[in-house]
Order: structure tokens, then C-alpha cells, then sequence
């Protein structure tokens, strides 16, 4: 991974400039033009250096998931692992050692929709999931910084947020968060596209996400990285 690369990654794994051209002014910071920087992000995501440019959402507020395992056979655990990867609603999928050697949180719009994954996941292997719902959330720095140091603070100083005066999520915001949920456009006035998409002003899209992010309902918004390829064997 070049140098320019690496300072991209660590100025702006949270705090995305919620302006028009955010990635403009992110080129500037970095000395190089928007065109390349661009270019730089969609290298980085076609690598599976980055997983997406967008928001990482507390747990079980704008839709529901579970962190589930199973103990699969040694002889199937491929196999398995290829059923539980089919399931759009599934993210971090491991391998753990452990009797439960296969571990995964199961995300989708309300509890609902993650029971009938768990079901589907269940019936596709013949073998049983175990589901561990969310107790106490805590805060943890999700950054991962690559010269050695501590990725910046967010604006608020990077101190936890209670959510018990978020507030619930509205429908419109709601269907912001699915705008987004596979990324940020990687395109100059990226707010605006989404806007479209939504039937909302690029203003609008900036000020709720904004609002979303004072409130907790997003934990961080910026570039979110594949720990494992840069090196990272744990993410907590």
C-alpha cells in the first residue's frame, strides 16, 4: 500500500465531510485532485482494502441483528459457511476455534426479518443456531490506524453515546440508512445522487445525516476498512 493510500485511510476513517464535494475537499487535505482521489477509493475497494465509504450504525436502532455461531462439522465447515454467506442480511462471517467454529451477525429491518435468516440458515444446514442478542452495548474504537498511532477522535472527543435519548428513527431516515448501506457513491456531490435515489434535497441528505450522527444512530461515518487485509487479526 503506497503512502498517500495510508494517509487516506487514517484521516478519514470517521468525520466524512458533510459538504457538496466532500471528496474534493478531502484531495485538498491530501495534496492531490479530487480525480485521483476518486480513483485512489475505488482501487482501495476493488482490492478489498475498504469495504465501502459510509456509515457504521449502532447496533438495533435504525433495524435489528444478532451475533450468532454454529458448530459446524470440520468436514462441512466450507460448506456451511457458503450457506451462511448466501444470506444478504450477513456480515463478519469467521471462523473461530472454538466448538462454535463458525461465528456472524445476522442484520435486517426488525427482529422479524433476522428470525426468518436465522430459520432459513437453519433449515438450508440441519443444524442448530446459536443467537446472542445485544445486552449492554460499549464503546469501541472501530479505527485502524496504519502508522502506529490512534486514528483521530470524531468531533465530539470520541466519547460514547447514550442512545436512550436518540430518539426513534424515522421512516425517511430510515430509508437513508438502506440509501447508503452498501456505500457512498464514490462520484463528485455524492449527497446529491443519494437525494435522488430517495426523492430528497442534497442539503436535506447532509443535514439529517448530520443530525444522525449528534444522536448516535451513527457510530461513524467515513471510509470502513477489511481489518483482516491490513493486517488486523481481531476487530475488538
Amino acid at each position: 500500500m503506497s503512502k498517500i493510500q495510508r494517509r487516506l485511510i487514517d484521516a478519514w476513517q470517521r468525520d466524512f465531510p458533510l459538504l457538496r464535494d466532500p471528496y474534493a475537499h478531502m484531495a485538498f487535505e491530501l495534496g492531490v485532485s479530487e480525480l485521483y482521489l476518486l480513483g485512489m477509493i475505488k482501487q482501495l475497494i476493488r482490492e478489498n482494502i475498504l469495504s465501502r465509504v459510509g456509515a457504521v450504525v449502532a447496533p438495533n436502532t435504525a433495524g435489528a441483528s444478532v451475533l450468532a455461531a454454529i458448530a459446524a462439522p470440520a468436514g462441512r465447515l466450507e460448506e456451511v459457511a457458503a450457506v451462511v454467506n448466501a444470506e444478504p442480511g450477513v456480515n463478519h462471517n469467521y471462523e473461530r476455534e472454538h466448538r462454535y467454529n463458525l461465528w456472524f451477525v445476522v442484520t435486517g429491518r426488525d427482529r422479524r426479518a433476522v428470525d426468518a435468516a436465522i430459520a432459513r440458515i437453519q433449515d438450508a444446514t440441519g443444524l442448530d443456531v446459536l443467537t446472542l442478542p445485544l445486552r449492554t452495548a460499549y464503546h469501541i474504537d472501530l479505527g485502524f490506524p496504519l502508522d502506529g498511532s490512534s486514528i483521530p477522535k470524531d468531533r465530539n472527543g470520541g466519547a460514547a453515546r447514550s442512545l436512550r435519548d436518540a430518539g426513534p428513527v424515522s421512516r425517511d431516515d430510515r430509508a437513508l440508512l438502506r440509501a447508503i448501506e452498501d456505500g457512498l457513491p464514490v462520484a463528485p456531490r455524492p449527497f446529491e445522487q443519494v437525494g435522488h435515489a430517495i426523492g430528497s434535497e442534497e442539503d436535506d441528505v447532509i443535514a439529517r445525516l448530520g443530525g444522525l450522527i449528534d444522536r448516535g444512530i451513527i457510530k461513524r461515518f467515513g471510509l470502513v476498512v477489511r481489518h483482516r487485509e491490513l493486517g488486523y487479526s481481531a476487530n475488538a
